[in-house]
């Protein structure tokens, strides 16, 4: 829905109409209007962009550092694990939330700020998870087998164990999606985010919140946007899981 946004929403989402501000849901306007006279159905087609962009963004930044991470540490062993580890640790210490509006907040509101400060707080899990794999291909036999053959430890981990926990991570990303969005969308909530006018699912759900008892529609239709995205995530996460994970039974 988001990639064919101009072929499908039936408004600019800029577009301000004062005649037919808050306007209920109807065949003019699929899911009413908001206190500009804008169209909702089509903010949230273009928010969504948003919004699942800088999911992908934090993906394409978070799962790498975390699969380099997790996979020197395990590997290497020693010191290396446990600098690596301890510093991993500091970072899961804290809740996710509260880390990004801390990062946001020293340096400036935006959404480059709220993907890099969503990076910054959530590829911790991945390296525990690349590490506790990469422990489990360590010691195995055709590992010894590329030590043999003169293969240097640099090699074996981009070439041998590093594809090994792709598929792992890949469940364990579509899972953390969710997270992700929610995230997101409490930054663009507090306006730590995408900031206005841009349609951010989140921002959206805050401008709204207080016609939430005469036009409910206004909040409900990004936050009920939200809610589907997540649940996709999830149910993507565990369709993958069945499919990826060779722990699976049946």
């Amino acid at each position: 829905m988001t990639l064919a946004a101009p072929l499908i929403a039936p408004y600019n989402p800029a577009t301000q109409d004062l005649a037919h501000r808050l306007a209920v849901p109807s065949h003019a306007h699929w899911l009413g209007t908001d206190e500009l006279g804008r169209d909702i159905a089509s903010r949230i087609a273009y928010g969504g962009r948003i919004t699942l962009g800088m999911v992908v963004a934090v993906v394409v930044l978070v799962a790498p550092l975390g699969l380099a991470v997790g996979c020197v540490a395990g590997y290497a062993g020693g010191m290396w694990d446990r600098v690596l580890m301890r510093v991993t640790d500091i970072f899961l210490a804290f809740p996710r939330l509260i880390l990004a509006l801390a990062f946001v907040a020293a340096l400036k509101p935006g959404i480059l700020s709220a993907v890099a400060a969503i990076a910054l707080t959530a590829w911790p899990p991945y390296a525990r998870l690349a590490r506790a794999e990469t422990m489990g291909f360590r010691n195995t036999d055709f590992i010894a087998a590329a030590r043999l053959t003169g293969a240097s430890g640099a090699r074996i981990v981009l070439r041998h164990v590093a594809p090994l926990c792709v598929p792992s991570l890949v469940v364990r990303m579509t899972l953390d999606m969710s997270a992700i969005i929610l995230t997101a969308a409490a930054l663009g909530f507090l306006g730590m985010g995408a900031q206005p006018p841009s349609p951010e699912w989140g921002s959206m759900v805050a401008t709204g919140r207080r016609f939430i008892l005469d036009q409910w529609w206004v909040p409900t239709a990004p936050g009920a946007a939200i809610f589907l995205a997540s649940l996709a995530f999830n149910l993507l996460g565990d369709g993958l899981r069945d499919v990826l994970d060779p722990k699976q039974g049946g």
